[in-house]
Parts: structure tokens; C-alpha cells; sequence
């Protein structure tokens, strides 16, 4: 039965690892190098234009779909794994992302322009993070 549920999962899930991004079973959507490590953080974008990708080799990778041979941004900013990305859900070109035990600090990114515009430390690793949709800061 678990084995059944297991197949099932995989074929409705995104399954990732470093170098390629499956949407079903036996099926290759896109191949994306970037990461020299594992992937342990992936998030769409709210319009579906972009995806973020954080790994263990302390990168955040943005990546247009209209060019998934190459990605748009790699940023270098955080000093651990990057497990956490939150799209802002009201600014479609504003990510926070979040680094872990070495890093402890939360970034906001503007995708459009490669940047980031604000970094917060934590004073512990960031495991996840989201937008709150009923507070709104001009950024």
C-alpha cells in the first residue's frame, strides 16, 4: 500500500535533484545545471515565469522558463545551504530566501534586477519562510 501511495506522489510531484527537474514518471521536462550539490530548496514563482532553486552549495539560482538551458540570476550571498523561498505573493519580482546554521540570515531579492534589497539575521538557521498576505511593506 505505501509503496503504491509512494508512485503515485512521484508521478504527480516535481522530483528533483541537482541536475534535473522530472513532472512525471519517465518523462524529462527540463534539465537545469547550476547546483554543484544537492537541491534541498525549489519554489514557482506566483505567475509560474520563474523558479528559484536553493542547494548545498550555498547558492540561490533564479531560472526563467522561457530559458531553462541557462538561469537568470546565481547569487552568492548566503554563507549555508539554501532550504527556504518564499515568493512575495502581492510583488511578483520579490523572493525571500533563507540560509541555514551558518548562515542564519533572511534575504530579500529583487529577480528582476539580480539584487538584494534587504538581509535580516535570524541569530539561528532558517528553516522555511512565507509572505503574510495581510501585511504589505513597500519595498
Amino acid at each position: 500500500m505505501r509503496e503504491r501511495e509512494r508512485e503515485r506522489e512521484r508521478e504527480r510531484c516535481w522530483i528533483v535533484s541537482s541536475l534535473v527537474l522530472v513532472r512525471a514518471r519517465d518523462h524529462i521536462m527540463f534539465i537545469m545545471r547550476g547546483h554543484s550539490q544537492e537541491v534541498c530548496g525549489l519554489k514557482w514563482s506566483v505567475s509560474g515565469q520563474q523558479l528559484a532553486s536553493g542547494g548545498n552549495d550555498n547558492l540561490l539560482h533564479v531560472w526563467d522558463v522561457a530559458s531553462t538551458s541557462e538561469h537568470l540570476y546565481r547569487l552568492r550571498d548566503h554563507q549555508a545551504a539554501v532550504k527556504a523561498l518564499a515568493w512575495c505573493p502581492f510583488q511578483a519580482n520579490v523572493l525571500a530566501s533563507g540560509g541555514g546554521s551558518a548562515d542564519r540570515c533572511i534575504k530579500l531579492w529583487n529577480t528582476q534586477k539580480g539584487t538584494c534589497l534587504h538581509s535580516l539575521d535570524t541569530q539561528s538557521q532558517v528553516a522555511t519562510c512565507s509572505h503574510r498576505l495581510t501585511v504589505r511593506l513597500c519595498i
